[in-house]
């Protein structure tokens, strides 16, 4: 039976930790044997979730997000001692960092099939031109080592096929979710999430400048009439957030709820789910917040319009344009039925293009050796 090697950096529970749970946990076990490697000391929430679903993990040790020399040589080794222990005819990379070096030790130790998918390219972030220039080419070089890279929009396809020797590579394969997934009611989470019952706006996501919220905040003093604004997460920007919070007089209309498991469960509280990231390639949590028939308003960058089709399954804005985000906002809190019209138009989207079985099939047919 074909052994498959999950690899990525981080154990936390974000966007590409979801991707690889579920590919791990659908792969046909009477076909695959799935296995998890993961680094140690960045959370464990990957790894003790695949374990309650019976997939075995193995911790890497020095492999760590901020580059160091002794430790890349140190992952180096321990990576390559993984791969000739464990064997696997299928190694599938996530994550920038495990991508480059698990592509690299892949070759080395004659991994016959190495996939490597792309959740977002870092040179898309907000980057001066040589950083961005140097994160361009090491995404190209992780690319050229790899036999087959899944790119998750046509957005991001689009950043990346121009570049020598590496069409044949690349393969488009959208993010899949499970459609019967459960939600709360809306008086359930809104009590759960202690939150008042008023209209509600809602965000899910890492407090990082990626996400936006330092640009969507300040347009909510514009907003005349009763609302909350929940965001739920954690992260390095949150200390940035809660001055601009309190700079514009919003102490008591925004509501950091921090981290909270499973936060999917909860989306629909919002009366209109709101995701105002600067850079985002394909976004599990917009998926999410559409299974769930919320209205959604969203920032016009990466893979987003791929789901968004504007005045059809949601509203789109430059993050950069305050005025277009403050009309947008208010175009949508003002009328009920272009919000139901939107919740409905983007449930049926997700459920018929963008399931998990679609997903597990196309992936499936890459990792045929």
């Amino acid at each position: 039976m074909p052994k498959i090697l999950y690899c990525i950096t981080k154990g936390n529970f974000g966007g590409a930790q979801k991707y690889v749970y579920d590919l791990a946990t659908h792969i046909d076990k009477s076909q695959y044997e799935a296995v998890l490697v993961c680094a140690a000391g960045e959370g464990d929430t990957l790894p003790k979730k695949l374990a309650e679903k019976g997939i075995r993990f193995i911790t890497l040790t020095s492999l760590y997000r901020d580059i160091n020399i002794v430790n890349e040589l140190k992952s180096f080794v321990e990576l390559y001692r993984i791969f000739k222990k464990e064997k696997p005819d299928i190694i599938h990379l996530n994550s920038s960092k495990m991508g480059g070096t698990g592509a690299f030790i892949g070759r080395l130790a004659g991994v016959k099939k190495i996939v490597f998918t792309a959740h977002g390219f870092a040179f898309n972030e907000d980057r001066s031109f040589i950083s961005k220039k140097i994160s361009l080419f090491f995404h190209y070089l992780t690319i050229l080592l790899t036999h087959q890279t899944i790119i998750v929009s046509k957005k991001t396809m689009k950043d990346i096929d121009y570049l020598p020797f590496i069409k044949n590579k690349l393969v488009k394969i959208y993010n899949g979710i499970d459609i019967t997934l459960d939600f709360e009611t809306k008086e359930t989470a809104r009590a759960t999430l202690h939150l008042p019952d008023t209209f509600t706006l809602l965000s899910i996501g890492e407090l990082h400048t990626n996400k936006g919220y330092d640009l969507f905040i300040p347009s909510l003093k514009n907003i005349q009439t009763d609302f909350v604004y929940a965001i739920i997460g954690a992260g390095e920007e949150q200390a940035n957030l809660q001055k601009i919070i309190d700079k514009h007089g919003l102490t008591d209309k925004v509501k950091m709820l921090g981290r909270i498991a499973d936060a999917y469960k909860y989306i629909k509280a919002s009366d209109i789910f709101i995701l105002p990231s600067r850079t985002e390639a394909f976004p599990y949590v917009l998926l999410e917040s559409g299974l769930s028939q919320s209205a959604v308003l969203a920032s016009r960058v990466g893979g987003i319009p791929e789901i968004i089709i504007e005045n059809e399954t949601g509203l789109m804005f430059d993050p950069h344009d305050s005025d277009e985000l403050t009309t947008k906002l208010k175009t949508l809190m003002e009328n009920e039925e272009l919000r139901e019209k939107l919740a409905r138009n983007i449930h049926e989207k997700v459920v018929q293009d963008f399931s998990i079985d679609k997903m597990m099939t196309e992936t499936v047919a890459v990792y045929r050796l």
